[in-house]
């Protein structure tokens, strides 16, 4: 279906709550199911947290949905 990105998403704390199907370490996988495939996003990332907090808050939800078992690594580039 349609994808609604939120370029504007609350606080950090906010999205911990709201994202409780995301483990310690960015990770995530579907609990009702046995997932087929393994990723790992990596993410590198440099003085922006606002963008990469609108990116965590749009991705985790797509990449639930998606039913595989996932990693987010981000990278802090000097």
């Amino acid at each position: 279906g349609p994808l609604a990105v939120n370029k504007n998403p609350p606080e950090l704390m906010a999205i911990e709550m709201t994202l409780t199907d995301v483990k310690q370490g960015g990770r995530g996988w579907p609990s009702d199911c046995i997932p087929r495939h393994r990723v790992a996003i990596i993410i590198p990332f440099r003085d922006r947290p606002q963008h990469l907090q609108a990116l965590l808050y749009n991705l985790h939800p797509m990449l639930l949905r998606q039913q595989i078992d996932y990693q987010i690594f981000v990278v802090e580039q000097e």
